[in-house]
């Protein structure tokens, strides 16, 4: 029979997605999730991104730190100079900021205990609800706490970088011609 069509039983898009698709479960859930549950996984996702990031923070003022020292300790096994106490004063100050950094680590998960315990919700609309106002409210709370975070990171870096630069100039100068 030329042009005859055999039909199809309607499926559901969840049962059969998109050709192409079926060999990749995390782009199917995705096309055929609802906001909700995009919300929740965008939640658990961004508090991981924040993790990380505070994480590379913590990375690298331990790096510059770690850096300005060795060319301190170089420095300091020189000769004697007038720049001796710029480069041990800076490379404390970025020190100190190191440690702030490396122990500002603050970032909140979302409590879920209270909610989950609560007799008195009405039903599980609502107790969803409260889980997502709070997952979102530690996402917020996070972010503020990386931005602070990022600025002590960023004057560190600066601090430990000029701790570095005193001493090679000290290593330059005390070496002579």
């Amino acid at each position: 029979m030329p042009g005859h069509v055999p039909s199809r039983p309607a499926t559901a898009p969840q049962d059969h997605p998109a050709p192409g698709l079926q060999s990749c479960p995390p782009c199917a859930t995705l096309l055929f999730m609802d906001s909700a549950g995009w919300m929740d996984g965008q939640c658990d996702r961004l508090i991981q991104d924040q993790r990380a990031r505070l994480g590379a923070a913590q990375l690298a003022v331990t790096f510059s730190s770690g850096l300005a020292a060795a060319l301190l300790g170089v420095a300091l096994s020189g000769e004697e100079s007038s720049l001796k106490w710029p480069a041990v004063l800076t490379f404390v100050v970025a020190l100190w900021m190191a440690v702030v950094v490396l122990f500002h680590d603050r970032l909140r998960t979302p409590n879920h205990e209270p909610v989950l315990s609560n007799p008195h919700m009405a039903d599980d609309a609502q107790a969803l609800r409260e889980l997502r106002k709070r997952a979102l409210g530690a996402v917020l709370a996070n972010d503020e706490v990386l931005a602070r975070c990022r600025r002590w990171t960023e004057i560190q870096l600066v601090v430990a970088t000029l701790s570095g630069i005193v001493s090679l100039v000290w290593l330059a100068l005390s070496s002579g011609p």
